[in-house]
């Protein structure tokens, strides 16, 4: 992880959320949401845009990184493991690139 990684931004935003969530009654949990692939692969979420997490604070699905990688402005799909890691699933085009 690098020193200026904000993984802990986002561990700690999901432990708020969880913790809200608990004192509140509500189950509802955000477990998925858009991002954008940034310069030198690193991960922009439409949530949090100016918060940028380096290539090594993400995970990518190897089926993904084996058949087309990702590149700059690549839009993609990232879920949140119950961990509180982010997990890049799949890429996102429009319906008439698919």
């Amino acid at each position: 992880m690098s020193k200026n990684s904000n993984r802990g931004a986002y561990r700690l935003a999901d432990v708020l959320q969880k913790r809200m969530t608990k004192v509140s009654g509500h189950s509802i949990e955000v477990s998925a949401e858009l991002g954008e692939i940034a310069t030198g692969g690193k991960l922009k979420l439409d949530s949090l845009p100016d918060a940028i997490l380096d290539k090594d604070d993400y995970s990518i699905c190897k089926t993904i990184s084996d058949t087309d990688p990702l590149k700059k402005d690549d839009r993609v799909l990232v879920i949140w493991t119950n961990t509180g890691e982010p997990v890049v699933i799949d890429k996102i085009v429009t319906a008439d690139k698919a």
